[in-house]
């Protein structure tokens, strides 16, 4: 599975839209906003009070926490 460029996923050790170049941590895919039954910015600060953040992450950034660039079939077990 490709999370493509854009693709908007939750993710760990980021607390911020402006740091999306620092190496994260993928915990899920995210589903679509209207899931959460909010807008953009009531779920991005639902999610940062659990220390989590909301983010599109380009595939190329998605790696995890001290290591190298994600393969697909490591995507596949992260966002399963």
């Amino acid at each position: 599975m490709n999370i493509e460029p854009g693709v908007l996923a939750v993710v760990r050790g980021c607390p911020t839209a402006d740091c999306n170049d620092q190496i994260v941590e993928i915990v899920s895919r995210a589903p679509p906003l209207a899931d959460f039954g909010a807008s953009w910015n009531c779920t991005n600060s639902r999610i940062q009070e659990a220390g989590f953040a909301f983010l599109p992450i380009p595939h190329s950034m998605l790696r995890p926490i001290g290591g190298t660039p994600l393969h697909d079939e490591q995507l596949d077990e992260v966002t399963a």
